[in-house]
């Protein structure tokens, strides 16, 4: 995992150097998340080569800076872009937002459900990414995988703590403490908690 939280990535060149040494000679999987993505922007090739799985977490101003591209222009058409760009980097990307978006680097995309404004508190990233190595880790799930049910049960946590203290009162302590609950809720309700968040077709 390479951020600014579990490794104190900062914009010292030498620091931004170690990041993409890193990258290039690591084999396993790795996570980008926060000031790690902007370490590795001018050095996108880094990403391609890369034999191992590379999962990339901006929210839109990080991708923004990521691909050169203003906000507006990636709203504009934000699914295309950033499958483009998963490809270009041999990435999977999950690019946070009222609503996340998931791509893979051969072009798939997925649309999380979950989730609410309470994301936006500092530090939420954070869990996500912990979210995400559990599941690439100890459920052993594929890359694409465990993109879906790091994002979905992360979010997920995010509602479960909406109906308790409102999205005003989500922390990333609480968080995190309500994430196993919903790890537990997932696995004992699976279909009435894909049916609660499927839409209703009119």
């Amino acid at each position: 995992i390479l951020s600014n939280t579990v490794l104190r990535v900062n914009f010292d060149p030498s620091t931004i150097r170690l990041v993409n040494e890193f990258s290039s000679a690591y084999r396993g999987s790795l996570i980008i998340d926060g000031d790690g993505l902007t370490a590795v922007k001018d050095n996108l090739n880094i990403l391609k080569n890369r034999s191992g799985t590379t999962i990339l977490t901006p929210h839109l101003g990080e991708f923004s800076t990521l691909t050169g591209l203003s906000i507006e222009d990636i709203i504009s058409d934000r699914v295309e872009v950033l499958r483009g760009f998963s490809a270009r980097c041999n990435s999977y990307i999950i690019l946070k937002d009222a609503t996340t978006l998931i791509s893979s680097p051969t072009g798939d995309i997925l649309i999380n459900p979950t989730g609410n404004s309470g994301l936006g508190v500092a530090g939420s990233g954070d869990i996500l990414v912990g979210a995400l190595a559990a599941a690439l880790t100890s459920f052993k799930l594929s890359p694409l995988k465990a993109c879906s049910f790091g994002v979905f049960i992360h979010g997920m946590a995010a509602d479960m703590l909406e109906s308790e203290v409102g999205a005003e009162g989500l922390t990333p302590t609480r968080l995190l403490d309500i994430l196993p609950l919903a790890v537990k809720k997932f696995r004992e309700e699976y279909d009435k908690t894909i049916s609660d968040y499927t839409p209703e077709l009119l």
